[in-house]
């Protein structure tokens, strides 16, 4: 089940990606542990992409990977997302590699709303705050 664990948890959904560049190559995407194995789950894949590249020996298929994305475009309990976007980053920044980018998560309650931010080499997260017009925030 993703997000693992039980049936009951709090869902969130998350959008954005975090961009690589340039891509991991697919000796890089094995090496990088951020493929699921048989059976398993992770909450922060690689977006894989494939190309046809023509040669003398004939038609090769180049895999590579160029961003962070949450595992799933369904709800899932993300309790760990924010640890794992972390780890991810900090393996894939080897100072050959420029990471950029952010991922939102939205829960199921009014105002829940977090941001992971990628630049330079850091993750920062950050909480929305609902503002009401005169500037004072929305006490929920």
């Amino acid at each position: 089940m993703p997000g693992g664990g039980s049936l009951m948890g709090y869902i969130s959904y998350l959008t954005g990606e975090i961009t690589i560049d340039p891509p991991l190559t697919n000796a890089e995407i094995r090496e990088s542990g951020l493929l699921a194995s048989k059976g398993s789950w992770l909450d922060v894949k690689l977006r894989i992409g494939e190309q046809q590249v023509e040669t003398d020996d004939g038609t090769l298929l180049r895999r590579t990977a160029d961003a962070l994305i949450p595992g799933t475009e369904d709800g899932f309990k993300a309790y760990e997302f924010g640890s794992h976007l972390a780890a991810a980053v900090r393996k894939l920044d080897d100072g050959t590699r420029h990471l950029t980018g952010e991922i939102v998560r939205v829960g199921g309650d009014a105002g829940d709303v977090e941001r992971w931010i990628v630049r330079d080499g850091q993750i920062t997260s950050e909480q929305a705050k609902l503002i009401w017009p005169d500037g004072s925030e929305v006490q929920l």
